[in-house]
C-alpha cells in the first residue's frame, strides 16, 4: 500500500507496516516527487515528538517507486541540539519554531519542545512567525522581558529565534551609567569643594 513503512531502522521501533500517507511531507515525496520537511509530529511508533525529511526514491526511468524518510527524535540528543545548547550569554537561549504550525521544534529549554505559541500572546512571535526579521523586546510566557532576534529558514518554513534577558543585554550599559553617575558626583563634590576653597574669607 502507498505509504506503508516496507523496511525500518532500528527494526525494534516496529514502524514496517505502518502507513504515513496521511503525513504531508510522505505524499509530497510519493505523489509529487518532492523533498520535503515535516511539521513536528508525535512520531506514530514513537509516541515522542518528532519531525521528518522524505526524499523521493526513482528508478532508472525516474519513476517514483518509494521514499527515503528520515526521523529525528526530538525527546533524544540530535545534531539541533548544536545550536540550542551553544549557551548564549549566561542566560539566554535558542527557539527552533515550525512557523505553520507556530510550534517550537526545540529549545535551550528542552521542556518547552512542542509548546504551541497562543496567536496574540506576544506580538514580537508573531511577529517573527508572519516571516519578519529583526530584533525586539517582548515578555517571554514565564513574565521575563527578553530582548529577541528572529531569522527565517525559509527551505523548512522555520524561524529561529536568539533571546537574552533584558537585566543581562544591557546590564553593561547599567554599569556604564551608575560609573557615570559616580563620577559625575564625585567631579561635582571636587568642584563645590575647589569653589569654597576659592572664595574670600570675611573677616
Amino acid at each position: 500500500m502507498l505509504g506503508t513503512a516496507q523496511t525500518s531502522v532500528p527494526v525494534a521501533l516496529g514502524r514496517v507496516g505502518t502507513n504515513y500517507m496521511e503525513r504531508e511531507h510522505i505524499a509530497a515525496a510519493l505523489k509529487d516527487g518532492k523533498a520535503e520537511v515535516s511539521i513536528p509530529a508525535i512520531g506514530k511508533t514513537l509516541k515522542m515528538p518528532v519531525f521528518s525529511i522524505a526524499v523521493p526514491i526513482r528508478d532508472a526511468q525516474g519513476v517514483i517507486v518509494g521514499s527515503l524518510v528520515g526521523v529525528i527524535d526530538l525527546s533524544r540528543p540530535n545534531f539541533l541540539d548544536n545550536i540550542t545548547n551553544s549557551p548564549y550569554g549566561t542566560t539566554g537561549g535558542y527557539l527552533l519554531i515550525d512557523s505553520g504550525t507556530r510550534t517550537i521544534i526545540t529549545a535551550t529549554d528542552k521542556s518547552r519542545i512542542m509548546e504551541v505559541l497562543v496567536p496574540g500572546f506576544n506580538p514580537l512571535a508573531d511577529r517573527f512567525i508572519r516571516g519578519e526579521e529583526g530584533t525586539g523586546i517582548a515578555v517571554n510566557t514565564k513574565g521575563v522581558e527578553v530582548l529577541a532576534s528572529g531569522k527565517n529558514i525559509p527551505a523548512a518554513n522555520w524561524h529561529i529565534v536568539v533571546f537574552l534577558p533584558v537585566a543581562e543585554a544591557f546590564a553593561p550599559i547599567q554599569d556604564m551609567q551608575r560609573c557615570m553617575f559616580l563620577a559625575t558626583l564625585v567631579l561635582t563634590l571636587l568642584d563645590a569643594a575647589h569653589a569654597l576653597a576659592q572664595a574670600p574669607v570675611l573677616a
